[in-house]
């Protein structure tokens, strides 16, 4: 009488679990004040919303969640920039400095070359606004674009 063989040992064992459980992302995913997490590219254009625009100064700042990431704050705009594209004079600017008021749609690049650690707006063009709408202040913004979109 032969001996029976025995259990095959190489047999399905139990599977292992996939980590059932909220999607939830981690935790500590927070943008560090002042260290950009992309790197910067001058030649980068952004689109985003005039915000804290003062006419008398002729000044404000562009609100932007792509630029948000690479800068960690919103960009500087002077009136100078706007609609100079291509090195037109800057008397040019200064006749259409009132056609831009908050909530305003722009394209920009952004350059540091002035003052490393205050990004400002060059090239500044009136575009048309994106199909999401205007975006307001930036941490604000940064938080409510993180929670719809659920990444980072």
């Amino acid at each position: 009488g032969g001996g029976g063989s025995g259990g095959d040992r190489f047999g399905g064992g139990g599977g292992g679990s996939r980590g059932g459980g909220g999607d939830r992302p981690p935790p500590r995913e927070r943008l560090e004040r002042g260290k950009p997490r992309e790197p910067h590219d001058p030649k980068r254009k952004f689109v985003g919303t005039i915000t804290k625009w003062d006419d008398d100064s002729g000044f404000g700042f562009i609100s932007s969640w792509e630029a948000y990431k690479v800068y960690g704050k919103d960009v500087f705009v002077h009136k100078a920039q706007i609609g100079t594209v291509g090195g037109s004079s800057s008397m040019y600017a200064k006749r259409r400095r009132s056609e831009i008021r908050n909530g305003d749609t722009v394209s920009y690049t952004v350059d540091l070359a002035e003052n490393p650690g205050k990004p400002r707006a060059y090239n500044v063009e009136k575009c048309a606004t994106p199909p999401e709408g205007p975006v307001s202040g930036e941490a604000e913004l940064a938080k409510r674009r993180r929670l719809e979109a659920g990444l980072s």
